[in-house]
């Protein structure tokens, strides 16, 4: 139980945003590629083609996490009842008609 504590402590940590949500961090390129393409034809200006996307997912990361879940293997076993209605019933026979 301890285990899974653990790693469900360490999920939340790397999705939680230490300093708050902030929508200036997260810029969308569309716009800035529209705007250099609109300068580039009407000012025949030099079309750079370097852009950095941060509302793509990063895969890595998301790896490490899913590796940080599986790590933990529940071992628990269901166990018969002992006691109570379930522990008293009996597969009746089936008959072949």
């Amino acid at each position: 139980m301890s285990e899974l504590k653990s790693v469900k402590d360490k999920v939340i940590n790397t999705f939680t945003i230490k300093s708050g949500f902030l929508p200036d961090k997260f810029k969308n390129p569309a716009p800035k590629r529209f705007y250099d393409m609109l300068q580039y034809i009407a000012l025949d200006k030099e079309l750079l083609e370097t852009y950095t996307d941060t509302t793509v997912l990063k895969v890595n990361a998301i790896r490490k996490i899913k590796d940080l879940v599986y790590e933990v293997k529940p071992t628990g076993t269901s166990r018969k009842a002992t006691t109570g209605p379930a522990a008293r019933s009996k597969a009746k026979p089936v008959s072949e008609d």
